[in-house]
């Protein structure tokens, strides 16, 4: 699903820039939104984010967790582990560009 390769590709990149294992679903959802643009797709809303998360999840592609102490209310975090997120970038990013 292209949507899920762009969330994926969001992900990868807010884990390389912030030098993180795991990123909160919102910023995860910004860079979402700035990948599509950049692809020239329409960004889906956030119910339908969440459902390409849980899939990703199921497939173990992705893991979730629930945020604990640090930051304000109940948040999700996201995180790759079965490769460096810089590798799934570039990975990504060129898969998606062929496909452009």
């Amino acid at each position: 699903n292209l949507h899920e390769k762009l969330i994926l590709l969001a992900l990868a990149r807010v884990l390389e820039r912030n030098n993180a294992t795991y990123a909160t679903m919102g910023d995860v959802e910004v860079a979402y939104r700035m990948a599509c643009e950049e692809h020239k797709e329409t960004y889906r809303a956030h119910t339908q984010v969440w459902k390409y998360v849980q899939n990703l999840n199921a497939t173990g592609i992705l893991s979730t967790q629930l945020s604990t102490t640090g930051f304000r209310g109940k948040t999700t975090l996201l995180g790759i582990s079965s490769a460096p997120a810089s590798a799934i970038r570039r990975w990504l990013e060129s898969t998606l560009s062929i496909r452009a």
